[in-house]
């Protein structure tokens, strides 16, 4: 099996470079560097654990407590929470043998197997108890989130319904993860009931050099993760460990061939919520269109069609991707990003295509250049799959004119 690669890290110093050396916390010369190090350096800065690349859901953490005691397993290494509900479960290890890293496996998935038995208050007395100051989930919400919308009842609804269908963000993390991928799939067959996300992260410290001090540089590295979800058996692709139906797909209407992820398949859920299941289907039968046409998704929590390469330069000059559009999960759209002069002309066509739709540029913004509807407000998805023939279309013939634009080196030139 391939094994990812990585340099280790220089550091440019008044004009000298230094090349930093791995200290493998579990061989390291630092004796204060154990398991309870890197649990602490976890919890005290979230920021470590490269949740954008796994489920971007899920960012925002914010520290709940550590050792959670989870009754007949035992005491969970830290758990996290973001402000949406969204519960993350972490176990550090210390790599010593194939042994502890097959036990860890299993006593994460039986963690998150027994929690998705409890209630909210079930887990705000446990959080309580193994927490200092006796603050429960809603109070280390409101200690950090900055958010004035944040609403209390709907943060317990949230978590209440993440917890009866085990929807966790489950990540072990390690300093050394090297070898023996593929044994986890066994484990996670186990459990493909729960409506878990599953990475191994590893923390690769470090140390600066002298001239810098005593502090160190961490590396965190994804080196695999689920990539599909509510599934039954469980394959294992390079370093991915992908879930995949344990029956022969037949192809319907609305079904897709993308790897679902949980993010994908909490925006879906809203935007069946926000529509209706035939627009989400409809949704996802187009995303799966769009792949085939050179085009990609972007974005976290909305989700862009884009233009796979830099197409347009914004004003200082910086290439970007052409976003064809911007949908929301509450199910509206809209036509925002920087455009030029053959994105106008998109933006303008698209516009003539719906009953009264408008192409918009009030303050003269390139990036703000938008179709709205005859009220001045958002287009919805319905609206917009009424004309996606000839959107589709369109979509195409300005992607090649984008390209041969690009190509003929006015990529820049833009329009007033």
């Amino acid at each position: 099996m391939k094994k990812s690669q990585y340099s280790r890290p220089l550091i440019q110093l008044n004009s000298n470079t230094y090349q930093l050396e791995r200290n493998h916390v579990r061989t390291g010369d630092k004796e204060s560097r154990d398991e309870n190090w890197l649990q602490d350096l976890i919890y005290k800065s979230p920021r470590l654990l490269p949740v954008e690349e796994i489920e971007p859901s899920y960012l925002d953490l914010y520290p709940v407590c550590r050792e959670l005691p989870i009754k007949n397993v035992g005491s969970l290494d830290a758990l996290f929470v973001n402000k949406h509900g969204l519960l993350t479960l972490v176990e550090c290890k210390l790599w010593k043998n194939p042994e502890a890293r097959r036990e860890v496996v299993g006593q994460i998935l039986d963690y998150a197997q027994e929690l998705s038995r409890w209630d909210f208050e079930e887990l705000n007395k446990a959080v309580k108890k193994s927490e200092e100051n006796g603050r429960g989930l809603v109070e280390k919400v409101k200690a950090s989130c900055q958010d004035e919308n944040w609403d209390e009842i709907s943060f317990i609804d949230a978590v209440t319904q993440n917890l009866r269908k085990g929807q966790f963000l489950l990540l072990i993390v390690g300093d050394g993860i090297r070898e023996g991928v593929e044994n986890i799939s066994d484990f996670l067959q186990n459990y493909a009931s729960l409506n878990f996300s599953f990475a191994l992260v590893e923390q690769a410290i470090f140390d600066l050099p002298k001239q810098m001090g005593e502090g160190f540089l961490v590396q965190p590295r994804v080196l695999c993760k689920t990539l599909e979800i509510e599934r039954a058996v469980i394959t294992i692709e390079g370093e991915k460990v992908k879930v995949v139906s344990s029956k022969p797909d037949h192809k319907t209407r609305g079904t897709s061939n993308r790897a679902t992820s949980q993010s994908d398949k909490m925006f879906f859920d809203k935007v069946a919520q926000a529509t209706s299941n035939e627009i989400k289907d409809e949704l996802a039968e187009f995303f799966e269109e769009i792949e085939q046409n050179e085009l990609q998704l972007g974005g976290k929590k909305m989700r862009i069609i884009q233009s796979v390469e830099p197409l347009v330069e914004n004003p200082s000059g910086k290439l970007k991707e052409f976003n064809f559009v911007r949908i929301e999960d509450n199910g509206t759209v809209d036509f925002k990003g920087w455009s030029g002069p053959v994105g106008t002309e998109y933006k303008k066509k698209l516009a003539s295509l719906g009953n009264d739709w408008r192409f918009v540029n009030d303050d003269g913004n390139d990036y703000n250049k938008n179709i709205v509807n005859g009220s001045g407000g958002r287009i919805n998805l319905g609206e917009l799959f009424e004309v996606k023939s000839d959107w589709s279309d369109l979509i195409v013939e300005t992607l090649e004119k984008l390209k041969d634009t690009f190509n003929n080196g006015s990529a820049g030139d833009r329009d007033n």
